[in-house]
């Protein structure tokens, strides 16, 4: 009897942290299509812009662990101004020290 227990415990446990994760992503996936999705800016396009600022390419590999952070955790984080205007003032930065 306790290893029928067990055993049901060992395959139920993944696929209920999964379908967590996977609940947790549709639902704030759907949260962020209902807003105005043109006014945020998420991981990814965060990435390339930073990339662009430092005229690199990021890898394959960078560019599939950001898509996958982008599939688990779909959150936009900061306005699109005011993360260029961060990045803006950083490469004023980095400018200004290289002088």
């Amino acid at each position: 009897m306790k290893s029928i227990i067990r055993n049901t415990y060992k395959y139920l446990a993944p696929i209920a942290i999964i379908g967590i994760f996977l609940f947790h992503s549709y639902s704030v996936q759907s949260k962020l299509e209902k807003k105005e999705k043109q006014t945020y800016i998420t991981i990814k396009e965060l990435s390339e812009l930073a990339a662009k600022t430092y005229g690199v390419e990021p890898t394959v590999l960078d560019k599939t662990v950001i898509t996958f952070i982008d599939w688990i955790l779909p959150v936009s984080f900061i306005n699109k101004n005011e993360s260029l205007k961060l990045l803006a003032d950083h490469k004023k930065e980095i400018l200004s020290e290289s002088k």
